[in-house]
């Protein structure tokens, strides 16, 4: 994770709210309770938490960890779910 990871991203994400419009969705890929505290802190309205869903992972690839190990030893890291999410959504072009 980056050195201001996790709030300078979730910041990112807050700040597009306005952008988006009502049949968007951003989703949140990561430690379910951060991204939780991170949501309610956030200063959005209820109508527009609506547009963020969140995908709970278990595991995290350390800075350390090989790239590839990580990908191939951690299924449920927040990069290997995101992989997945976007090669699926790829799938249906």
């Amino acid at each position: 994770m980056g050195t201001r990871a996790p709030g300078a991203i979730l910041k990112g994400c807050w700040e597009a709210a306005p952008l988006l419009d009502a049949d968007d969705i951003i989703f949140l890929v990561g430690n379910e309770k951060v991204i939780r505290e991170g949501l309610a802190a956030s200063g959005l309205t209820e109508q527009q938490k609506t547009l963020y869903k969140i995908v709970a992972t278990t595991q995290v690839v350390e800075m350390d960890d090989s790239p590839v190990e990580a990908i191939r030893n951690k299924p449920d890291s927040s990069i290997s779910v995101q992989c997945k999410m976007a090669a699926k959504v790829r799938r249906t072009w």
